[in-house]
């Protein structure tokens, strides 16, 4: 393995944000391009998310956290020059040992339905889709 995996920090945001940012398929919202959502999530979820670094560069991305009882992964990404070398398939790895460590058993990925791409991966991995339950969304907006 040519690539380091570790806990993201809250200095890695830049970074990780414009990896999620340029990848096909990854949604963020308008609150996530602020620092401070960031570091709010890590501080919530301490060494659930995770990053690959080769020669110091963030080549890939994974942001995860639980509530207690369930797990969920919200971002994963790999530099378009960097996947399929196992780099996405070691970050899943790591949160998932993570997650087990904590005590959760199950453990969602949220993936943009038109994401074929992500789908492919995610059932490779052994993940299955859920057609039991349907996302629903309410934003909540200050004052």
């Amino acid at each position: 393995m040519d690539f380091d995996v570790s806990p993201l920090t809250q200095e890695d945001f830049g970074d990780a944000y414009a990896l999620w940012e340029s990848s096909e398929g990854v949604v963020l919202q308008s609150d996530e391009r602020h620092p401070h959502v960031f570091v709010r999530f890590l501080s919530r979820n301490p060494g659930m998310s995770f990053g690959a670094r080769r020669a110091g560069r963030l080549i890939g991305a994974v942001l995860a956290g639980h509530d207690g009882r369930r797990g969920y992964v919200y971002h994963l990404a790999v530099a378009a020059d960097c996947r399929r070398q196992g780099i996405g398939k070691t970050l899943v790895a790591s949160v998932e040992r993570e997650m087990t460590r904590q005590g959760i058993w199950k453990v969602h990925a949220n993936v943009v339905y038109r994401n074929l791409r992500a789908q492919y991966f995610w059932k490779k991995l052994g993940w299955f889709e859920r057609d039991d339950i349907a996302l629903f969304s309410h934003l909540l907006l200050p004052g």
